[in-house]
């Protein structure tokens, strides 16, 4: 195994706009969002300030050239590497994970295609399920997206289809709930206000339904509104635009070069981060011209594009390059604005580590990358890891690797990078 080569390149195509869920439209009739909410919030927020996009204090990054030629060496950039079995059960089978949330001492899976939220501990242990799918005034209908709020050890769910967050404690106890008073697909929560992505449903806040993200009071009163919706008409999107990496929140618009940074003491955008791709990419024109997503699709055959997947630890940057049935990775050292980009890696220490690697998805509670593999794939290659790192694997990790069977849940791999 010479090189590894981890992308599966396959965009989330909605059909429909990302607010609607499909998977349930033939089952569940949406409850409808609290008219009385929205009227009021209409009325007190009839003039909502708009957020300008000042993109000239940005802090621009080069995309190499030769970024899908170009292979990463192992041994420059990985620091340390390690990997978390979850426990398998009947009470915490995880069909896909959209989020992996983290503090000290747990991890938080939210398995949006089971509508399913696990509490876990470090070490894998399953410890409790985080609510109760149903109709109860208590219950969610459905685990859209959660937010953690590590200060006060709740996690906060938001219910699309019954139009509702919903708190509760890490024990999983219902605190309360609040009506949504306009739709959105996505929350994070600060300490004085909330992050929303929006989207193009009709039967939004007037007053917010030409722009995609909005800044609420902790009521879901709109403060502030950002990113007109373009004129370009296609279903493709991209998963999780709104992230946060520690106490940081972070926004991509779908298919844009820029990922702008959430500044909270002013309540505002603060400085973005721009992925300069020279003439290989398309411009903002060529996406308004967009009109269905046959023409889409021969944007994405003809140019490089960021894919919208990006991990920002205090040290360093991630960011994921695609151009059709091609993928590659580009990390950032912040402090020497060093980057290292490839499709491919080279010259693993281990084998165990060639395969456990992929790229990054989640940061963890101490600034460590997370990624998952399936269980499967680990346990094809059993005999020849432990063949080939017989000298290099601790007895630890080889009991690990004896231990994972291919029906598990999903494996964690967690890494660190180097000083580069």
């Amino acid at each position: 195994m010479k090189y590894i080569n981890y992308f599966s390149l396959t965009l989330l195509l909605c059909l429909g706009v990302l607010l609607l869920d499909c998977k349930n439209s033939n089952k569940i009739k949406p409850a409808p969002v609290n008219n009385e909410k929205q009227k009021k919030s209409n009325k007190i927020n009839s003039d909502i300030k708009i957020l300008h996009q000042n993109i000239n204090m940005s802090e621009v990054i080069q995309v190499p050239d030769d970024i899908f030629e170009n292979k990463i060496d192992f041994t420059q950039i990985i620091d340390d590497i390690d990997f978390t079995i979850l426990e398998t059960n009947n009470e915490c089978i995880i069909g896909s994970i959209n989020k992996i949330l983290s503090d000290s001492n747990y991890y938080f899976i939210h398995d949006k295609e089971n509508d399913n939220i696990f509490r876990f501990s470090q070490d894998g242990m399953f410890i409790n399920k985080i609510g109760t799918k149903g109709y109860g005034p208590k219950e969610y209908i459905e685990a859209w997206d959660i937010s953690l709020d590590i200060k006060n050890n709740v996690i906060i769910v938001l219910d699309l289809m019954g139009r509702k967050i919903i708190r509760y404690t890490y024990n999983g106890d219902f605190i309360n709930k609040s009506d949504m008073p306009f739709l959105y697909s996505q929350l994070e929560c600060l300490d004085s206000f909330i992050i929303l992505k929006t989207g193009n449903a009709t039967n939004i806040d007037r007053s917010i339904a030409s722009f995609q993200l909005v800044f609420s009071e902790l009521n879901q009163s709109p403060i502030a509104k950002a990113f007109p919706i373009r004129k370009g008409t296609y279903s493709y999107t991209t998963e999780n635009p709104l992230r946060k990496f520690g106490s940081k929140v972070y926004y991509h618009n779908p298919f844009s070069n820029t990922i702008w940074n959430i500044n909270e003491k002013e309540k505002s955008l603060g400085i973005p981060i721009q992925l300069d791709f020279g003439k290989k990419t398309w411009s903002s024109d060529d996406l308004e011209l967009v009109s269905n997503d046959t023409q889409f699709r021969k944007l994405l055959e003809k140019y490089y594009y960021f894919s919208g997947n990006y991990v920002f630890s205090s040290t360093h940057k991630f960011f994921e390059i695609r151009k059709k049935n091609k993928g590659a990775m580009l990390f950032q050292n912040n402090k020497s604005k060093k980057i290292l980009y490839g499709s491919s890696f080279v010259n693993s220490e281990k084998q165990l580590y060639s395969i456990l690697f992929s790229n990054p998805r989640w940061l963890r509670f101490d600034d460590k990358f997370i990624t998952i593999k399936q269980p499967y794939e680990i346990a094809q290659w059993k005999e020849y890891i432990l063949k080939n790192d017989i000298d290099k694997l601790t007895q630890f990790e080889k009991d690990k690797i004896n231990s994972i069977n291919a029906e598990n849940n999903p494996i964690l791999v967690i890494f660190s990078l180097r000083d580069f």
